[in-house]
């Protein structure tokens, strides 16, 4: 019965420990929004990436922004409110 116990403060102190990870600032400026205050605006000319589960933050709208596996520099995000991806260029001044 200890055991149990112990497994399971265990594996809710991990769990919650994951949930409180700091996450990007983000702030939506218009059709645009800002990383951590750089500007990104909907893009439609990348093909073939990878989405990885690495949620870099969330929107005030509820759109969730992930990091694609070949840009882990962040110049290319994707955003997601539900199914339907749409993809994000950073801009560069």
């Amino acid at each position: 019965m200890k055991k149990i116990f112990i497994i399971v403060v265990v594996t809710t102190l991990l769990l919650l420990s994951g949930c409180s990870r700091t996450k990007a600032n983000i702030e939506n400026y218009g059709e645009c929004f800002s990383i951590n205050g750089k500007a990104y605006t909907y893009c439609s000319d990348l093909e073939n990436f990878t989405v990885t589960e690495k949620l870099i933050g969330k929107k005030d709208d509820g759109m969730k922004i992930y990091m694609i596996e070949e840009y882990p520099d962040y110049e290319y995000v994707v955003g997601y409110y539900a199914w339907d991806g749409e993809i994000y260029k950073r801009i560069d001044e």
